[in-house]
This record gives structure tokens, sequence and C-alpha cells, in this order.
């Protein structure tokens, strides 16, 4: 009798555990469900905390210089990419996007800009046609954004973004945009800012950073022009409505059909921090909430598209949150 007791005790103890994991996890997810879509901004109350000492970290400790100069390759559709050190082309044109790799197998894809009026900050409708929301007024990018990567585009006519959303390598610890790799996620904004922004050691040639708006929504026009659809986002990203219907964060460039233009799961899968913020006044107190982009897997793809904003607690960890990076010539 009284095995049968122990027994007993040791399946209760177990339930009671697993229960105590799912509520964790279901905790950690339910962040960003009470969500509001107005003009192609998602506000969202995200209660989930999180250690902010312990993210404001860099991704390595700088301790040499990369060395070398840009240089240029022509491609065969007529036109030419300029190449930073340690890079080498790997594939793509200019229209269809040109992707370089790095030495440790990180790559990046050329985004072309052809004038000043195409680089800036678009506010999109659901059906993929410019806003005239005055939200568009209280968006800006952080303080320590540089305004200088405007002269990058000018000077390069474009910018290179992360083929992959961005990562983390299990045995360095290091930021990746490599193939095959889950998002990094449940991570604050500063440590998202300082990871893409030290990617690279020191060099007089290229940056990489976090994406900004400019750079996203730019993209976002390039990518129209050449037939992707960015006000619905169903067929190619992983959505909740989408073919698969998986309901969970997977493994960046896992699915062919989430690739535009080489770019793969800019739709879904998991949204990406960015250093826009969003300027609002609660309760009398003035507050800067960052914003994300491209939606994630528990949304549905016609309703928050690849161009669509969220608006994010501004140093909350989230699992349904990750980020991307992009690369500037200097």
């Amino acid at each position: 009798m009284n095995k049968k007791f122990l027994i007993a005790g040791i399946i209760a103890v177990a339930l009671i555990f697993i229960i105590l994991i799912i509520i964790v996890v279901l905790s950690n997810h339910v962040g960003t469900q009470n969500i509001v879509i107005t003009n192609g901004i998602i506000s969202t109350n995200n209660t989930n905390e999180t250690n902010t000492t312990a993210n404001n970290v860099t991704n390595r400790v700088r301790s040499q210089k990369i060395v070398g100069e840009i240089e240029y390759q022509e491609l065969e559709d007529g036109g030419s990419i300029p190449i930073p050190p340690t890079f080498t082309y790997v594939e793509g044109q200019i229209e269809d996007g040109a992707v370089i790799e790095d030495e440790d197998g990180n790559q990046f894809v050329w985004i072309p800009i052809k004038n000043d009026e195409e680089y800036k900050r678009f506010l999109f409708e659901l059906d993929g046609s410019l806003s005239d929301d005055d939200l568009a007024s209280k968006l800006e990018d952080s303080d320590d954004y540089d305004l200088d990567y405007t002269d990058s585009v000018r000077n390069y006519g474009g910018f290179y973004i992360a083929r992959f959303e961005a990562g983390k390598d299990d045995d360095t610890g290091a930021v990746v945009s490599k193939l095959g790799i889950k998002p990094w996620t449940n991570i604050s904004w500063q440590k998202a800012k300082n990871l893409a922004y030290n990617m690279y050691d020191l060099n007089d040639a290229f940056q990489s950073d976090l994406v900004n708006s400019f750079a996203w929504d730019s993209m976002c026009l390039w990518l129209r022009d050449h037939d992707v659809n960015i006000d619905d986002s169903s067929d190619i990203g992983n959505y909740l409505n989408g073919r698969e219907g998986l309901n969970m964060p997977v493994e960046s460039g896992s699915n062919s059909r989430w690739e535009v233009n080489h770019i793969y799961d800019l739709a879904g899968n998991v949204w990406e921090l960015t250093t826009e913020t969003y300027k609002t006044i609660e309760d009398g107190n003035y507050e800067t909430i960052h914003v994300a982009r491209g939606g994630a897997y528990w949304n549905s793809g016609n309703e928050v598209p690849l161009s669509s904003r969220l608006l994010s607690d501004y140093d909350v960890a989230n699992v349904t949150v990750g980020f991307r990076v992009v690369l500037y010539l200097k």
C-alpha cells in the first residue's frame, strides 16, 4: 500500500512540474498576443521582464583590425557591386539580389538604391500603398543612429542586409547570418543593437548595425518594384495562415518559399527589432518605444505583411522577437 502511495506521489509531483514549465513558456509568449492594428502599425503591451544589465554586452572583444579595401565585382547582368574586405561574391544579380559571404560563412544581400528619395522612411497601408497617417511624425530612429549611412548609400548606390535572421553560434556565442540557424530571440533591444554593431572587428571599409527604418522601408520599395507582394505576405513567410501553419519559429532559410530576392524570412517567423522608435506620452510621461518589423509565426500574413510595424516595449525580451543585421560601406 505504501508503495502505491509513493508512486502516486511521484506522478503528482511530475505533473505539477510539467504544468509549471508550460506556464513559464506561455507567459513568455503571451506578451505579444494583445495587438491592435492601425494603418500598418501594431501596438502591444508586453509584460515580460529581462535582466538589462546582462543584456548590455557586445558580440566580441575587438582585439584586431580588419585590413583591406573595397573592390568591385562585375556581374553577368552588366552591373557591379562593391565587395568589402573578407567578403566574396556568391550568387545573384543586381535586380534579384546579389549575395556576398564573409570568411566565416555569414551572407548578406545587396539592396540597390537609385536616389535619395528611395532611401527614407515610409509608412505602408495594408494594400501596399504609402500612408499619409500622422503617426509618421512620431517615428524616428534612435539617437545613436548614424546618419552618415545616408552618405554611404549615396556614394555606393546601396547597402547590404543580412540574408538570414540573426542567429547565435552555439560554440562562440557570436551573432551570425547563416542558413539553418534558429533566430536569436528572447533578447532585449539594447543587446540586439550591441551584437549587430559589433559583429565585425574594427576596419576602415564597412560597418555592421541593427537594421534601421530607412533600410527596411527602402528594401520594401525595391521588393515591390520586383513584384514581391508586400501587402499580403501569406505565401512568402512562416505565418499562422500559411500553407504549413507551423505556429512556431523555425531555422532561418529552412523553406525556399520564404525567400524573396535571395533574402529569407523577412515576412513572418519572428518580428525583427530595428533602430526605429515611436514617441508617445503615457499618463503624462514621455516614452520611447522601439519598433520591430515583418510579422511573426503567430500572425496572419494578410493582416501583418513584411512591411508592418510592431510597437514593442523598448528593453523587453520576448520569444517572438529577433533581429537582423545591415552592412554599410565607409
